[in-house]
């Protein structure tokens, strides 16, 4: 028997090296609207592994900035895609162990607080699309990271108990919601 049913994967981090990307197009979207405030807040507290949403609830409790989220969406996504168009990084041996995981018949699927478009867009610039059954992201769900929605709703739509699926994260938040559900 296997160890485990199947693979739940965070994106941001996980997949792709999208960090840098995500905090350029950020910085640049706050300079444009001249607002002020410290990348280190954003560092410390986890809000680069947190949803477009959770971010802007942070600049309005933190700095009491009042940011439009489809402003900043439409802002920032085409910034991400030309800047991943430009520098993305990535694992060279992801592409192996997904297909490793898919010949064991080990499903896999992406929960992420990145939206689902951008996700897409970068996992066929990779060349590796063909290996998840679900993608979910921030637009596919209601309650985002720490939340455990986005893994208990991977698993639903794979057909396979939460207690079954190993999840791969790399940040607290999502890692809380995997602990939260039962997950391993």
């Amino acid at each position: 028997m296997k160890p485990f049913q199947a693979l739940l994967f965070d994106f941001d981090g996980v997949i792709a090296h999208t960090a840098p990307a995500f905090r350029q197009a950020l910085w640049i979207f706050l300079r444009e609207k001249e607002i002020q405030a410290v990348e280190e807040d954003f560092s410390e507290n986890g809000n680069f592994t947190k949803s477009l949403k959770q971010s802007v609830e942070f600049l309005k409790e933190k700095y009491g900035y009042d940011v439009d989220m489809d402003e900043l969406r439409a802002r920032i996504g085409p910034l991400q895609i030309e800047l991943l168009d430009k520098h993305l990084e990535f694992d060279p041996s992801l592409p192996l162990y997904l297909e490793h995981c898919q010949r064991q018949g080990i499903k896999i699927a992406i929960g992420s607080n990145a939206f689902t478009d951008r996700i897409n867009w970068v996992l066929e610039k990779m060349k590796i699309r063909e290996y998840f059954s679900v993608v979910l992201g921030a637009g596919d769900i209601e309650h985002h990271k720490p939340d455990p929605e986005v893994w208990i709703r991977c698993a639903e739509e794979l057909g396979v108990p939460i207690t079954e699926c190993m999840i791969i994260e790399n940040g607290l938040p999502g890692l809380t919601g995997a602990q939260t559900c039962g997950a391993r």
